[in-house]
């Protein structure tokens, strides 16, 4: 039996605003693990275009966390 070589699922960031997902989007390229995937309206976003669809920072929602007690580290 031979092992299978699983190639990572690829997405396409939708950009920072859905109404105009496939229109306004960035466009990147990246694979499934590095995509951000907005809980509300199910779009993926690359991390740039993430920031400005959730309208915070990495470093701002770490702040809010820490502040509530509710801070895991980075993963």
């Amino acid at each position: 039996m031979q092992a299978v070589k699983a190639e990572p699922v690829k997405i396409r960031c939708c950009g920072p605003h859905p109404d105009k997902a496939y229109s306004a989007g960035c466009g990147r390229v990246m694979s499934i693990f590095y995509a951000y995937k907005c809980l509300y309206c199910g779009f993926y976003f690359c991390a740039r275009c993430a920031e400005k669809h959730f309208g915070k920072t990495r470093a701002e929602h770490n702040e809010e966390m820490k502040a509530a007690g509710k801070y895991l580290g980075n993963f």
